[in-house]
């Protein structure tokens, strides 16, 4: 799974990567013991000698209430920030339909295979769910190729430019590209993170982050 950072301790990602009953992934039980789950801060290219990896503890997840998959998986101690490793700001309003985006992951590319370096892809957001959190973007194409966010990418970042800014609009809940079928499997769905701005701010303040 992905996630981003939007505070040295916080990182915006999806519910379902800690609590999944079909994965039997249950983060109060498996994560019960100090250092089994943690978040790993590293290079975009994992090819490069110096990777400068760092393991941080998550101590605990934070979901909004509802039907949500986003989450805000809070971390030991705080991120040291440097060129490897920046917070991205959220975005407080909701994408539109025909907006460019960017998904960016280190999900499989084909069985058993994972990038050595930071995979991102241009997409078009298709629709808006106004009522609800889900954020939904079509397929994207390099050279005619179907290109989609890919198993192991869930939680990853949406990203539109605002201003000169890339803002984190949304966390990746499911769909794209199907690795063991060699072909996508829809539209891809976003957990929205601006129907729970207030949440989120609420979460933050009281960790003082």
């Amino acid at each position: 799974c992905g996630a981003s950072l939007i505070s040295p301790r916080f990182l915006a990602t999806a519910y379902h990567c800690f609590y999944n009953s079909d994965l039997k992934i249950n983060f109060d039980n498996d994560c019960s013991i100090p250092g089994t789950c943690y978040a790993v801060i590293r290079e975009h290219d994992l090819t490069k000698e110096e990777v400068g990896q760092r393991n941080i503890s998550i101590i605990l997840i934070h979901s909004p209430s509802g039907d949500s998959d986003l989450a805000l998986a809070e971390l030991e101690y705080p991120v040291e920030l440097d060129k490897k490793a920046q917070l991205v700001r959220y975005a407080e309003e909701r994408l539109s339909v025909g907006d460019l985006v960017w998904s960016l992951g280190w999900g499989m590319t084909r069985v058993g295979t994972y990038p050595e370096v930071l995979l991102k892809v241009r997409l078009r957001v298709s629709a808006v769910d106004l009522e609800g959190d889900l954020t939904s973007t079509e397929v994207g194409n390099a050279n005619g190729i179907p290109m989609d966010p890919c198993s192991g990418d869930s939680g990853g970042p949406l990203l539109a430019e605002r201003n000169g800014e890339l803002l984190l609009y949304a966390t990746l809940f499911g769909g794209g590209y199907n690795y063991r079928a060699n072909i996508t499997k829809g539209y891809g769905e976003w957990n929205s993170l601006a129907p729970h701005k207030d949440w989120i701010q609420e979460i933050l303040n009281l960790a003082g982050a």
